[in-house]
C-alpha cells in the first residue's frame, strides 16, 4: 500500500444517519469538503477481529453517494457479503458536473482520503477493494482500476461517454463491461474496451442490454452484483494475507505483537478462478464447459467467460440439454 495515503489530508466525520446503517462522512482536500456515504452492513462487530472489504459505488454526473447506494438494493446485498459500501459524492458547486471521470484531476487522492477515513473508523482493509460505475462513475472506475491495480480486486462500468484502451497493468483483474444496445456511441466504446480486452487475454464479462439506452436498469445492477460478490469471496484469503501483514507491521511498531489467531476471514470460501460456464454473444446463451455443442468454439470467437452459476443466470439464458432454459 505504498503511496496510499495523498498528502495535506484532513480528515473529518459527520455522525449524521442518513437512513438505516449508512453514514454521511467528508475529508478535506485541497481546500474543498467532499462527502460520501459509507453503509455499514449488519453482521459488523466493532469487538471481533474479522475484517471486511470495501465495495466503491461512482455516481453519474450531476448525482451523488446517497442515490448509488440506495438504488437497485445495494444495501441488501452489502448485508448478505458483509461488504462496506463506499459512495463517494464527487458533484459539487463550482466544477464541471464530470470533472471526476479523469481521477489524475484530483478525484482518485479524494477516493483514496475517503478510505484512508473509513479505515480510521472501522476495521476494513482498503486494499483488494471493488469497484463499480455508471456513466461518468464509469470513466472513472476504468481509469482508477488502471492506474492503481495493485488497489483493485475486480471492477466493473456501465455505459462511459469515453473509454480508454485496456491497460496491460489490468492484466489477471477480472472487468465487467456493459452498456444498453441504444446508448449510441458509448455501446460502440464499450464494445471496443471488451474486444480489445479479450483480444489481449483478460477475459472480460461483456454484456449489451437490447432495448436499454442511456441508464443503469436492474439488470445491469443485479449482474454488477453477482460478479462482484463472487470476486469479494474469490479474493478473500489474498486480502487476509494483505491485511495481516499491513496490521502486524502497525503493531510491531506500537510495541504489541499479535497473535496470528486474532485474524480471521468473515467466510472461509475456497473459490476456483475457472471459468463454469461458456456465453456466446450473438444469442446471450450460455453453456456449460465441456458442452459438445462448444467443441468447435475458438477462445478468440466472440464468447465470454463465466465463473458461476449467479453470475450466469444473470447474464442470459442457459442452453440446457433440452433446449435454451430463459431466467
Amino acid at each position: 500500500m505504498k503511496g496510499f495515503v495523498p498528502a495535506a489530508v484532513i480528515v473529518m466525520f459527520s455522525a449524521l444517519r442518513v437512513q438505516g446503517i449508512s453514514e454521511e462522512g467528508k475529508v478535506k482536500l485541497s481546500g474543498r469538503e467532499w462527502a460520501y456515504v459509507l453503509y455499514v452492513p449488519k453482521d459488523y462487530n466493532a469487538n471481533d477481529w474479522r475484517f471486511h472489504r470495501v465495495a466503491v459505488l461512482v455516481h453519474a454526473a450531476g448525482q451523488n453517494g446517497a442515490s448509488a447506494v440506495s438504488t437497485g438494493g445495494w444495501s441488501k446485498w452489502a448485508d448478505k457479503t458483509g461488504c462496506f459500501l463506499l459512495a463517494p459524492t464527487f458533484t459539487q458547486e463550482g466544477v464541471p458536473d464530470s470533472w471526476y471521470a479523469q481521477p489524475a484531476a484530483g478525484a482518485d487522492g479524494i477516493l483514496k482520503a475517503m478510505l484512508k477515513d473509513v479505515t480510521g473508523r472501522y476495521r476494513v482493509y482498503p486494499g483488494q477493494i471493488l469497484m463499480f460505475g455508471f456513466s461518468a462513475g464509469a470513466q472513472f472506475t476504468h481509469r482508477f482500476a488502471a492506474a492503481n491495480p495493485r488497489m483493485v480486486a475486480a471492477f466493473g462500468f456501465s455505459a462511459p461517454g469515453e473509454v480508454d484502451s485496456p491497460s496491460r497493468r489490468l492484466m489477471g483483474i477480472p472487468v465487467l463491461v456493459m452498456c444498453g444496445e441504444n446508448d449510441g456511441e458509448r455501446l460502440a466504446a464499450c464494445r471496443s474496451y471488451y474486444q480489445t480486452a479479450h483480444g489481449m487475454g483478460m477475459r472480460p464479462i461483456w454484456r449489451s442490454w437490447p432495448g436499454v439506452g442511456h441508464e443503469l436498469d436492474q439488470e445491469s445492477i443485479t449482474l454488477a452484483q453477482q460478479f462482484l460478490k463472487y470476486h469479494l469471496l474469490r479474493t478473500e484469503a489474498a486480502a487476509l494475507r494483505e491485511f495481516q501483514v499491513l496490521v502486524k507491521t502497525a503493531q510491531k511498531k506500537a510495541g504489541y505483537q499479535a497473535s496470528a489467531t486474532e485474524f480471521r476471514l468473515r467466510v472461509v470460501p475456497f473459490l476456483q478462478d475457472k471459468p463454469t460456464y461458456v456465453g456466446k454473444l450473438e444469442n446471450w446463451v450460455y453453456f456449460e464447459m465441456g458442452d459438445p455443442r462448444l467443441a468447435k468454439v475458438k477462445p478468440s470467437d466472440p464468447i465470454v467467460f463465466l465463473p458461476s452459476s449467479d453470475i450466469a443466470a444473470a447474464w442470459g439464458n442457459f442452453a440446457g440439454s433440452g433446449g435454451v432454459i430463459k431466467h
